[in-house]
């Protein structure tokens, strides 16, 4: 199947929206700008990544539709995703940066770099689910659990519970933690923070409609993937054959699963650290190199 084809901005409210953004460590530092995976939020970046603010300024973005940003009755395609961030990043006075993206938030860094080389410094790319077309998409996500097909997949039982969901916000809120024990209960709590149309418009543009390989040949600067070989949602391989032996970026392990950011922060917050640092992070000139390290 060929990939979803991706329209302009849907039509809206004039302009695009300012997203929620939490901004930490001095204006005037080198900014990285973090970016949360679907139904996530500025929460699922926890005090371990706070810590980079300081040498760093940190900026954690919710993305449209999610957490606490606007949920305007769009499309909900790359376009207006990608619009909203270039608004947020105009508003707060970043002319460039670094990105870091987790899953969802990684594709829409990666699309962003994509559409805007001159203004990302590097890439770091965790857990990145690679679909070859929407077909492969579609036939990963089914081999996931029930629940995760109903929601990714738009079926009705979806469109009932994630509205369900959403009417019911204030009462479920602090009973998430206990359906979600996995994940720190304000990332749990979070996400109830959207809605039907951002959530399955989302998924099916930004995620299932996604086109890594041809976003990736169109960014010339250093890109980091860091995948978890526990990761049955973003595996290994596909990001490998992806990627190819090219030279096109460097592709590091962790022996983690899909929910690294909270498994394995510190060791995601050292390589974040370290790939920023890195002689040349200033500008986004630098050529890339294809390694297969594991970590």
């Amino acid at each position: 199947m060929k990939p979803i084809p991706q329209p302009a901005p849907s039509k809206g409210p004039p302009g695009p929206p300012v997203l929620h953004a939490v901004c930490l460590g001095p204006a005037d530092a080198p900014t990285l700008v973090f970016l949360h995976g679907l139904a996530g939020s500025t929460a699922s970046w926890g005090p371990v990544f706070h810590r980079l603010a300081g040498p760093y300024r940190v900026m954690l973005v919710d993305a449209l539709g999610f957490g606490r940003s606007p949920k305007p009755p769009l499309g909900y395609t790359v376009a207006d995703h990608l619009a909203a961030l270039d608004a947020t990043l105009r508003h707060h006075g970043v002319a460039h940066a670094h990105w870091v993206g987790h899953s969802m938030g990684a594709l829409l860094a990666l699309a962003y770099a994509s559409e805007h080389p001159a203004q990302v410094d590097g890439l770091v790319l965790m857990a990145l689910p690679w679909y070859r077309n929407e077909g492969d998409a579609r036939r990963q996500i089914a081999r996931q659990s029930l629940f995760n097909r109903w929601l990714a997949l738009e079926t009705p039982v979806a469109r009932v519970a994630c509205w369900a969901m959403c009417h019911l916000r204030p009462w479920l809120m602090p009973w998430m933690p206990r359906f979600l024990p996995g994940v720190p209960p304000e990332v749990a709590r979070d996400t109830l923070r959207h809605t039907w149309l951002s959530y399955s418009r989302t998924m099916r543009h930004v995620v299932i409609g996604s086109t890594p390989q041809a976003w990736l040949a169109r960014y010339p600067g250093p890109v980091l993937f860091i995948q978890g070989l526990r990761d049955d949602t973003a595996p290994l391989a596909a990001v490998l054959a992806g990627v190819g032996p090219s030279g096109q970026a460097a592709v590091d392990t962790l022996d983690a699963g899909h929910d690294m950011v909270f498994t394995h922060a510190e060791v995601l917050a050292d390589r974040v650290a370290r790939f920023a640092a890195r002689p040349g992070a200033g500008g986004n000139n630098g050529s890339r190199q294809a390694t297969h390290a594991g970590g």
